[in-house]
């Protein structure tokens, strides 16, 4: 590997970082400014209260709020919603063309409005 590859390479990992950064930061000023729910709801849709829905998991981490939760969701291409259950975030995978059911749980759940497309 020459210098000027690592270099492009540690440039990448320095960009994604610090998107991740700002939309940590721009989730905080926007909580800062309006209610925890108003600022989520302009980003997710909440789904019916106390239903959650099944798709295959991303990840499983334990979060100190909803909107850290909703953070992690950002940041990770293939949150299509998250459940937020009073500690543990579950991120779940976009769903295309497949049958999804709902299940009882006692979680907040959101679901994005749009995802971007590469």
């Amino acid at each position: 590997m020459n210098i000027k590859g690592m270099k492009t390479s540690n440039q990448y990992n320095m960009i994604a970082s610090l998107l991740q950064v700002f939309t940590i930061i721009f989730l905080v000023i926007l909580n800062l400014k309006s209610g925890e729910s108003n600022k989520i709801e302009q980003l997710f849709r909440k789904t019916t209260a106390s239903r959650c829905l099944t798709s295959p998991s991303v990840a499983t981490e334990n979060t100190t709020s909803v909107i850290e939760c909703a953070a992690r969701c950002m940041m990770n291409e293939e949150c299509g919603y998250f459940s937020y259950c009073n500690g543990p975030c579950k991120i779940f995978k976009l769903f295309y063309n497949e049958n999804i059911e709902d299940i009882n749980c006692n979680c907040l759940s959101y679901m994005r409005h749009s995802v971007n497309s590469e």
